[in-house]
């Protein structure tokens, strides 16, 4: 087998070799020259990541800047109220309006101070945390309208809501109470029955031959009703006696449109949830003559010993003195 051997002093690989070395030689001087610059590593740059947007959190009611808003008054903006009782069930029309409708009539409502838009713009809740949805039977006080007496006449704000909305319906509600109407059907019988005595009686309604009494916002009545057709003898009664009807009904309105025929289109109707017999007790029937509509002197009596048939158990209620300012009027 034949073998390498270094190539002579002439051969052309040795020269080439050489010239290799030198190469090399002048590479490592060049490295080693301290004004030569240092070598240096390049990184790609990569952006940092984009933070996702944050998901908006819903309001738990919705503000009043996005257009009308809710149908709110300012305080004090309608001046004060007479406290008229109203009525009627809740409509939001498809413009986004919002009436009080009863009996065929219906009137545009001004909610009380402090009432926003619900969360879905299709409900209003009051300051007191009421929701009144479309559709829901609702009660109010406060007073109705002109529109020609509107604050800030035509041109002003509810001027400019009221042509919006429709300027054929002749009123507007302007309420500074507004909540769920009084359901019957959902009385707490037993609780009323518990609350029962003399001193929610501290109110007197006049009327006819016979004693009423309860309180100043018709939830408790009181009556002695005269089955006569003119009024009973006068005399000591007791109870039961058959010239006499004698009662105490819990509910809502109960003396609305009390003694009066003209009933408007906005006024509740009487919503009893109980009625409780008197069962037992005594009252004397005053002399009367003279008095018949006349309101000088009062007719005035007083009942003792009074017993209540309630849904919870008989209740005995401390003396009332009742008072009768119109007596023998009659509604017409």
């Amino acid at each position: 087998m034949p073998y390498l051997r270094s190539p002579g002093p002439d051969h052309p690989v040795r020269s080439t070799s050489i010239l290799l070395a030198v190469v090399a030689m002048a590479a490592l001087a060049a490295c080693g020259d301290s004004d030569a610059p240092a070598a240096v590593d390049t990184v790609p740059t990569v952006p940092p990541p984009t933070a996702p947007a944050p998901t908006p959190v819903p309001p738990t009611t919705a503000s009043n800047e996005a257009g009308f808003g809710a149908p709110a008054a300012a305080p004090g903006e309608f001046g004060e109220l007479p406290g008229t009782e109203i009525a009627g069930t809740a409509e939001l029309a498809p413009n986004g309006c919002w009436y009080v409708s009863a009996n065929g009539d219906s009137g545009l409502l001004v909610a009380p101070p402090g009432t926003l838009l619900g969360d879905d713009g299709a409900g209003l809740v009051t300051a007191d945390g009421t929701v009144i949805v479309d559709g829901a039977p609702v009660d109010a006080t406060g007073g109705l309208v002109a529109l020609d007496q509107l604050p800030g006449g035509a041109d002003g704000r509810w001027g400019n809501y009221a042509t919006f909305c429709d300027p054929t319906f002749g009123a507007v509600v302007v309420a500074d109470t507004l909540v769920a109407a009084f359901d019957p059907a959902a009385a707490d019988l037993e609780g009323l029955a518990a609350e029962l005595d003399a001193s929610v009686f501290d109110t007197d309604y006049g009327c006819g031959f016979g004693f009423t009494t309860g309180d100043a916002v018709g939830r408790w009545a009181l009556r002695i009703d005269a089955l006569t057709g003119e009024a009973p003898a006068a005399g000591p009664v007791t109870l039961p006696d058959e010239r006499f009807d004698v009662s105490v009904t819990v509910g809502a309105h109960l003396f609305s449109n009390h003694c009066d025929d003209a009933m408007e289109w906005f006024e509740p109707a009487p919503t009893p949830a109980a009625r409780w017999q008197v069962t037992s007790g005594q009252f004397t029937y005053p002399e009367t003559s003279g008095q018949i509509c006349a309101g000088e002197p009062p007719a005035t009596t007083t009942l003792v010993g009074a017993v209540v048939d309630t849904t919870a158990g008989p209740v005995e209620l401390e003396p009332i003195e009742i008072t009768n300012t119109s007596f023998g009027c009659f509604a017409g």
